[in-house]
């Protein structure tokens, strides 16, 4: 058997010595990871392949290949130090399936170890059940670090079983995308705000103490104000909280928006009257504990005048399933339409919210994610929201 090993400072130069005296039809039959006890030091170390254009093994090179970079737009690739070798120029034969397939066992610290990719290959059908078995424990282990509770874990890998029992040596990034899938599916949205042309919409946000309703209501405002330039309005019912008004007084002399200030049914009315020409205007509501039921009641009655278009119940994504839950009960008195969840860049685990999505009758307009006004406001997506839930995105790439 006509056998050849190269070496080179990366797996990308290696196989353009392979595939410059091989073809790309050679079969990469063993590679390892070879080093000096001083190279090492240094940290430098050489890739060894051994090829041959003699043998059949699924590790063989196509000389076309299917993939592209759009894999980067579905699972996040593994943050290993070997990324570097892979340059978004590289050949197409050098982005292959081969990649996504083997990088982990052809990049591991083994101490100069051996990888055997034709030994892997032989043992994966009689290792298919096992496998099917590990691909649930990895999706388990990461949806418990990604906070996801065990109900919510249980019912999404139920929803995965027939796919692995199809497809039993199926790879966990395609299972995490199947996963990817089901989440989306569960998550409801309502799409952000709408102005038709020549109506006047009146939305209103409503929710528990310290959630960031009154931020939310200058991101929005100062999005359609700035963004889209239209006519927007301000009303605040907020008359308890100290320096409430001064706070969104400020936002709207920035923004140069004008600002009504009502407390009872008739200033209301005045309220709405004044900001006839108006083409959105927005609500600030007073932030009530969700066991007040009596303040939430008069909230209620105080929106029933204005007879918003929209009300968004406001919670924090910070705040425990428990709170959530709670709040959501609590206003459901208020007729809320939509669901906005702010502060999401304050999350350790963005799994607990999960639950919340797949139970409120809710469906989600808006996600926030810091204080600054009017960027960190992003309408809901099904995709990002599902692989942040899912632990595939994480906080600090939001």
């Amino acid at each position: 058997m006509d056998l050849r090993t190269y070496r080179a400072k990366n797996l990308r130069e290696a196989m353009q010595l392979v595939r410059a005296e091989l073809g790309d039809d050679a079969a990469v039959l063993h590679t390892r990871e070879v080093s000096s006890g001083m190279m090492r030091w240094f940290g430098k170390t050489e890739i060894e392949v051994t090829a041959s254009r003699e043998v059949d093994v699924p590790s063989r090179l196509p000389a076309n290949s299917r993939f592209t970079h759009d894999v980067h737009e579905t699972i996040p690739e593994p943050d290993v130090s070997y990324e570097s070798t892979f340059e978004s120029n590289a050949a197409p034969a050098e982005a292959t399936d081969y990649r996504l397939r083997f990088r982990e066992l052809l990049h591991q610290e083994n101490d100069g170890g051996d990888f055997s990719v034709v030994d892997r290959l032989c043992r994966e059908p009689a290792e298919a059940g096992a496998a099917g078995m590990n691909v649930r424990g990895l999706l388990q282990q990461q949806l418990h670090a990604a906070g996801v509770d065990e109900f919510t874990t249980a019912a999404w890998l139920a929803q995965l079983e027939d796919y692995i029992a199809h497809k039993p040596a199926a790879v966990l990034r395609e299972v995490q995308e199947q996963l990817l899938r089901i989440v989306e599916a569960e998550i409801p949205l309502s799409g952000e705000l709408q102005l038709p042309a020549g109506e006047r919409r009146v939305v209103a946000l409503v929710g528990p103490t310290g959630v960031g309703k009154t931020t939310t209501v200058a991101k929005l405002a100062a999005a359609f104000r700035l963004n889209e330039q239209r006519r927007v309005g301000l009303i605040t019912i907020d008359t308890y909280r100290i320096a409430a008004v001064d706070q969104l007084k400020t936002y709207a002399d920035i923004m140069n928006l004008p600002l009504e200030v009502a407390a009872t049914a008739q200033e209301m009315r005045a309220a709405l009257a004044a900001l006839s020409d108006c083409q959105l205007v927005m609500i600030d509501t007073t932030g009530r504990s969700p066991r007040d039921a009596m303040r939430i009641a008069e909230q209620r009655s105080l929106l029933a005048v204005a007879d918003p278009d929209e009300v968004h119940l406001v919670l924090s994504a910070a705040s425990s399933s428990a709170c959530q839950q709670l709040a959501t009960r609590a206003y459901a008195s208020t007729n809320p339409t939509s669901l906005i969840l702010t502060k999401l860049d304050e999350l350790p685990q963005a799994g607990n919210l999960a639950a919340l999505l797949r139970e409120s009758s809710l469906p989600l307009s808006y996600t926030t994610h810091g204080q600054n006004v009017p960027d960190d406001i992003r309408p809901a997506q099904r995709r990002w929201l599902a692989r942040y839930l899912t632990g595939l995105l994480t906080a600090e790439m939001i």
